[in-house]
């Protein structure tokens, strides 16, 4: 088998995987954004390398074309999707939609240049076009390690150490298939060494196959996980931990991590993450912390003894590292920013007096 045969079989291999994830993503899980996010990198990664295919040079121009656009935000997707899988807070604001078409502008001006079309950043464009995904390759791995030991939900800790060995995987294989001359030759192996094996072990991992219905057994019906209801066995470790949190504020410490907390109550740290996931229904140690965190923000801003505080100041004060992530948290949480919260607490202050 020659290498035109190779390439025609993976990237043919390639485009059914991703097809295949895509209507399994959308079968099950159409109204989740991770699902959305998923369906979408499957459509375009497909898209892309159809569009790869030296067969493709053969397609009308508008079919080639539209390949070529589909296709062209699949890097982008995949940081989208790797930052909405990884994190619960993650909103399609501007920095997302900046970074998509960052990362989308130099396929598209690769389209251009290949249809005749020079623009003034095709020069550019060939000679750093590979810097902006090399950032979010390694954007997504440092999300993926830094957020770990926060994260209270056990199999999302497990997919990280996945997700940064595939993010390694492609990085190395990406640069090496720069090197090789024979562009057939580099499908090959992105197709063999990337494609085929992130696109099966995302199938299994959505499907699951299970035995059950070759036997025609049914599964048996499991009782409903319930979220806030405290372990009586955690009773007294919930009674230290709230007594760390309400009395002795551990919250205000900035930095504060899941471990830290852990070594101040002298409890191993698996018991905790279970209690404040489990008992408390949080998905991540910094949503927990910045509960407390807010509770104590809002009673400094209906404050008037505290009228002429600054915003950073009782940000600051409240264990916040920074005062954009105060914002966004405070927004989230309340529907408005501080100052607004801060005015009309007040305003009701002055009235009760």
């Amino acid at each position: 088998m020659n290498v035109i045969s190779l390439d025609l079989l993976l990237s043919g291999a390639t485009i059914a995987l991703c097809l295949m994830l895509a209507v399994f993503t959308l079968r099950d899980g159409a109204g989740l954004p991770q699902a959305r996010a998923l369906a979408a990198l499957a459509i375009s990664a497909g898209a892309q390398t159809i569009a790869s295919l030296a067969v493709a040079q053969a397609f009308p121009v508008p079919i080639y074309a539209a390949l070529r656009v589909v296709g062209a935000p699949n890097v982008g997707l995949l940081w989208w999707f790797c930052l909405v899988l990884l994190r619960d807070d993650v909103r399609r604001g501007a920095v997302e939609w900046v970074g998509l078409l960052a990362l989308s502008a130099a396929p598209m001006i690769y389209l251009l240049s290949d249809l005749g079309v020079r623009t003034p950043m095709t020069g550019v464009v060939s000679a750093y076009g590979s810097v902006v995904p090399l950032l979010m390759v390694v954007h997504v791995m440092w999300v993926a390690l830094r957020d770990r030991e926060a994260d209270l939900l056990e199999p999302r800790r497990r997919a990280r150490r996945w997700i940064v060995a595939a993010c390694l995987m492609a990085l190395v294989v990406s640069l090496a298939t720069e090197e090789v001359a024979d562009s057939q030759l580099a499908s090959v192996l992105r197709n063999a060494f990337v494609g085929m094996p992130v696109t099966s072990l995302g199938l299994l991992w959505l499907a699951r196959l299970r035995t059950e219905p070759l036997q025609f057994i049914e599964r048996p019906v499991e009782p409903p996980v319930v979220t806030g209801g405290i372990d009586p066995r955690d009773l007294a470790l919930h009674r230290r931990l709230m007594e760390a949190m309400e009395i002795e504020r551990c919250y205000l410490k900035p930095g504060l991590s899941i471990d830290a907390l852990a070594e101040h109550l002298r409890t191993p740290v698996q018991p905790l993450r279970a209690l404040i996931h489990a008992g408390m229904g949080h998905r991540n140690f910094t949503s927990f912390v910045n509960h407390f965190r807010l509770m104590h923000a809002k009673a400094l801003l209906g404050d008037p003894d505290r009228a002429r505080d600054t915003i950073l100041s009782i940000a600051l004060g409240a264990g916040f590292a920074s005062l954009p992530t105060f914002n966004r948290v405070f927004r989230d949480a309340e529907g408005c920013t501080p100052s607004e919260f801060r005015a009309r607490a007040l305003a009701q202050a002055s009235l009760n007096t």
